[in-house]
């Protein structure tokens, strides 16, 4: 029966997010077991505050961080889980299998967020673009050097 319950959890919304957060709270409490031991209470309150944002499409928009000023600057993802995130990953109830995301690369040259199914494939692909954006680099580098030579 709970798990039927557990299904509409985000649909839960409220105007203000902490008043999202605590009604979540309550709904999965209203499982017996949602506050039968402590590693379940974690769960739930990770649940509740946003454990279904913990997929690697969702970290990749939501990890999405600035870095520069008012004028100018880039765009990188961050590989910092949120805490919300590790709790529900982290939590002796939760299995996600190859689904738990990893990250692929270095944050400030076009790291990403994978499932850690697909972690191998994405690293070999990484790599090549990342060896692909170091040949072109070097290329510019060398019409350059001939250009004002």
């Amino acid at each position: 029966m709970c798990a039927v319950f557990a299904r509409s959890i985000f649909s839960i919304s409220y105007r203000k997010f902490s008043d999202t957060i605590r009604g979540r709270v309550n709904f999965l409490n209203l499982c017996r077991a949602g506050n039968q031991t402590p590693q379940m209470s974690s769960l739930v309150s990770a649940i509740a505050n946003g454990a279904g944002r913990c997929d690697a499409a969702s970290l990749n928009q939501e990890m999405l961080m600035w870095n520069g000023n008012y004028d100018s600057g880039t765009t990188y993802i961050s590989n910092q889980l949120p805490d919300y995130c590790s709790a529900y990953i982290s939590n002796a109830y939760s299995n996600l299998g190859g689904l738990t995301p990893k990250y692929v690369g270095d944050p400030m040259n076009g790291g990403y967020w994978v499932p850690a199914n697909q972690y191998d494939a994405a690293l070999v692909a990484y790599n090549a673009w990342l060896l692909q954006q170091q040949q072109q680099q070097q290329q510019q580098q060398q019409q350059q050097n001939q250009g004002g030579g």
